[in-house]
């Protein structure tokens, strides 16, 4: 189970005793979080990934346009679940949130990765697959097919078997 916590949640210590009884609260479940303000990570990320350690919740590493008080991506294993979180580069769609705006999920998340941006990304992925036990990549740039495409496109750079012979761009009539 996903949190993820909305840009406007700053840490403090009571959050912090929240996040710290996700556990108790949902017993049996692999937890992740993802920040959404600097104020986490990087300004306390010290403290913020020793209480996610302790908790043994994963840390959702992010991967979306630095824009304001947006998180940079921070490849930190805490639990034995890691998650990649992969929500496009569209600084535009992101940038107009910040500006009170309420940009359509098309807008903001309207991006397609291209392979070269994948492959930058393989070391992180694989350095994180060495520390957790299982390792998670999800797109979120969900217009059209992008995410169904990265997805494949990554499957094959990672060296993976995909759907047989699928090929990383599927037939355009098949999302409209």
């Amino acid at each position: 189970m996903l949190f993820q916590l909305a840009p406007w949640v700053r840490f403090d210590a009571a959050r912090l005793e929240f996040l710290a009884s996700l556990p108790e609260r949902l017993p049996g479940l692999t937890l992740a979080v993802e920040f959404r303000h600097r104020s986490w990570l990087p300004e306390h990320a010290e403290e913020t990934l020793a209480a996610l350690r302790q908790a043994r919740l994963g840390h959702v590493i992010v991967d979306a346009p630095a824009t304001g008080n947006a998180v940079p991506r921070l490849a930190a294993v805490t639990a034995p679940t890691a998650v990649f979180r992969l929500h496009g580069r569209n600084a535009e769609g992101w940038l107009a949130q910040l500006r009170g705006e309420a940009p359509a999920v098309r807008e903001k998340y309207d991006y397609l990765y291209t392979e070269a941006e994948l492959r930058e990304l393989l070391p992180e992925v694989a350095r994180v697959g060495e520390e957790a036990e299982q390792v998670f990549v999800s797109f979120n740039n969900n217009n059209r097919d992008y995410p169904v495409r990265n997805a494949l496109m990554l499957r094959r750079l990672l060296g993976q078997p995909g759907p047989r012979d699928a090929p990383d761009a599927l037939p355009r009539d098949l999302f409209g």
